[in-house]
């Protein structure tokens, strides 16, 4: 779909086995969004395991945008649609203006136009073209991920790196940046040989995992305030901490459980 002017789309993902496509030529499609349509548009924290299949406009993300994308990644194939003026990029297929920043991103997904002779201005480790000039920085994508540069040519703030080199890439794509999660700052990126193939991963993915990892153990981290009781009180919950760890080492803490005998429900001896 399409955002409107002023629109945040933020820790957003698409799983993979999904194909997102555009029978319509002049599309613009993306793993997480179509097109926006305002400057004050940002797109943030997003990751994109999707296909991404169509259109003039397709981008891992987003296919067509003028402002903000930071912090997100596409493992997705992208490919634009059999036109010679279609623009497939691992981040967004098209940018619109001078106003579009693209920060700390990354590709590993391959990146195609369907007609070899526009593979080198069709298709873009991150972004492929433009009609105005962008701003990148700490860019990267997989080597001989994409066929083609931005707007055909080498692009500072777009880095084509290995795949040892962009597994180890988490502290560049980082800087200096941190956010509050959970009550602590944390790394907006880190790295898990046990995650990812390896490659980056933003902080949500290591923390909330539900779905895709294994449980392998729900524990009491923190007991009730209230531990000593006398039949027929009441069981108090407050101050408990319970929290679920995954196979990947993720520990979160679990919120909205469920109590047995249910909360109300008076103690007895048996």
């Amino acid at each position: 779909g399409s955002g409107a002017a002023g629109a945040l789309v933020e820790n957003c993902w698409t799983t993979p086995n999904v194909t997102v496509s555009a029978d319509n030529n002049s599309a613009a499609i993306g793993g997480i969004v179509g097109q926006t349509s305002g400057y004050g548009d940002t797109i943030k924290g997003c990751v994109n395991n999707a296909s991404v299949i169509g259109g003039r406009y397709a981008g891992g993300i987003v296919g067509k945008q003028n402002a903000a994308i930071n912090n997100c990644c596409n493992a997705g194939a992208v490919q634009c649609g059999n036109a010679s003026t279609c623009y497939a990029g691992g981040i967004i297929g098209y940018t619109i203006s001078q106003k579009t920043k693209i920060k700390n991103c990354y590709n590993i997904g391959s990146i195609v136009h369907p007609l070899a002779s526009q593979s080198l201005s069709g298709a873009g480790g991150i972004a492929c073209g433009s009609a105005g000039s962008s701003e990148f920085t700490g860019c990267y994508y997989l080597e001989g991920s994409a066929s083609g540069l931005y707007n055909g040519k080498e692009t500072s703030g777009i880095n084509a790196i290995g795949k040892e080199e962009l597994q180890a890439v988490a502290n560049d794509l980082n800087g200096e940046q941190t956010v509050e999660y959970n009550g602590s700052e944390v790394a907006v990126w880190t790295s898990s040989a046990n995650q990812n193939n390896g490659y980056p991963v933003l902080y949500w993915q290591k923390a909330s995992s539900a779905g895709i990892y294994a449980v392998e153990d729900i524990y009491i981290k923190k007991a009730p305030n209230k531990t000593t009781y006398g039949e027929g009180q009441f069981f108090d919950a407050d101050g408990m901490e319970v929290y679920v760890k995954y196979d990947n080492g993720a520990e979160i803490v679990v919120t909205g459980y469920s109590l047995a005998p249910s909360a109300g429900t008076p103690l007895t001896t048996a």
